[in-house]
């Protein structure tokens, strides 16, 4: 098995191929900002498409009574949920970094429309504050209507194309518009190191996305590289897988490296102790607020060459139903009256197999995610 280094370095060569292959035709694409219909602004997929994010943003707030007596776990959804929602608020952050640009270029110019051999491209080009930015968008096949594109800047001033950076860039097949909303498959690969050579903004670090979005449901496996930036406490490297059904529930695993649990009065607790441990975990949740988490741990706090698995399922008002500490070889053993079923259910901590990543932005489109009136709609 490759290591996760191995595959996260595999992952991001897949969008640093399509960046080669879409600067070496000049192609990039765009959208108005106007809610326009142009197909090849639909291509680049916007914030709101690719937002990661839980139900229910009023669940957030925490009860005191969370605090009982004699847990296993220091009784605290909010610990895990709150690194779930950390992590991706500042995903969430970094795509809206590079989106901002792209906003500017659709509200402040017209694109210029060219041929590439057999494609057909647009592009928008304008000077930004401290770089020139040029967004190409190129149509690669017009019956299933998939595009390329890409993000390039160069400092105020060049007039040379050697002095472009490629900040963002990757392929989409467009979906059906949901509620006059985006909707697409495809992947991006980001380069905030160069963004950050452009702009001097404090970003470090590269982040590949593949996503799907159809009507309510959201997927993306998220390979993060030595990621930096002001909206993250520390540096960001992993795995993280994201589904999730508008309104009834989802789940979030990632697999990566970092300081995620500490002994506490002799328990194990989600926290940060400075040892660094790597770490396999998940947390699924129904939009109503149940939801059930596992992490698996090793080294670190649990010691070198040791696991531990930290297993919770918390009620609608987020009081802890069940939880349990153990070894490695523990299986959750979810109480059937307390423990809800999920609409995207969590089993375990991530099998080995789930830090695969795609070979190539075919295979986002699969697995599908259940469409939401296959899912059971709530009591």
């Amino acid at each position: 098995m490759k290591t996760l280094n191995g595959k996260m370095g595999a992952m991001l060569a897949v969008f640093a191929v399509s960046v080669l292959g879409l600067t070496q035709v000049g192609c990039l694409g765009g959208d108005d900002g106007t809610g326009s219909d142009d197909e090849f602004a639909m291509a680049v997929p916007d914030d709101e498409m690719l937002d990661l994010s839980l139900d229910g943003d009023g669940l957030e707030t925490q009860s005191s009574a969370l605090e009982v007596e004699g847990q296993a776990l220091v009784g605290e959804p909010a610990k895990f949920k709150k690194h779930a929602k950390d992590v991706m608020a500042a995903v969430n952050a970094l795509i809206a970094e590079t989106y901002a640009e792209v906003q500017a270029l659709f509200a402040g110019v017209e694109p210029v429309e060219t041929t590439k051999g057999a494609w057909t491209c647009k592009t928008w080009e304008d000077d930004g504050v401290k770089a020139h930015w040029k967004l190409t968008v190129c149509l690669k096949d017009k019956n299933l209507k998939k595009y390329g594109f890409e993000l390039q800047g160069r400092p105020i001033g060049s007039t040379s194309d050697k002095d472009y950076l490629v900040v963002f860039a990757g392929a989409a097949k467009l979906f059906p518009k949901f509620e006059e909303k985006k909707r697409g498959a495809g992947y991006v690969g980001y380069n905030f190191d160069n963004l950050n050579q452009l702009t001097g903004r404090p970003l470090s670090g590269r982040l590949g996305v593949g996503y799907r979005a159809v009507g309510k449901v959201r997927q993306a496996v998220l390979g993060l590289d030595h990621v930096n930036a002001e909206a993250v406490d520390h540096e960001m490297n992993g795995i993280y897988r994201y589904a999730r059904i508008v309104g009834i529930g989802g789940r979030f695993s990632f697999v990566g490296k970092g300081d995620y649990i500490a002994m506490e009065d002799g328990k194990v607790v989600i926290g940060q102790d400075q040892l660094v441990e790597r770490v396999r975990a998940a947390i699924g949740w129904k939009a109503t607020g149940e939801a059930r988490t596992v992490l698996k741990a090793c080294d670190g706090t649990a010691g070198d060459g040791q696991c531990l698995k930290l297993v919770q399922c918390w009620s609608k008002d987020e009081a802890v139903a069940y939880e349990e500490a153990g070894d490695d070889a523990m299986k959750p053993k979810w109480e059937e009256k307390t423990c809800s079923e999920l609409p995207l259910p969590v089993d375990d901590a991530p099998a080995e197999t789930d830090e695969d990543v795609p070979d190539d932005g075919n295979d986002i489109d699969a697995p599908m995610v259940p469409e939401p009136s296959a899912v059971p709609e709530e009591e």
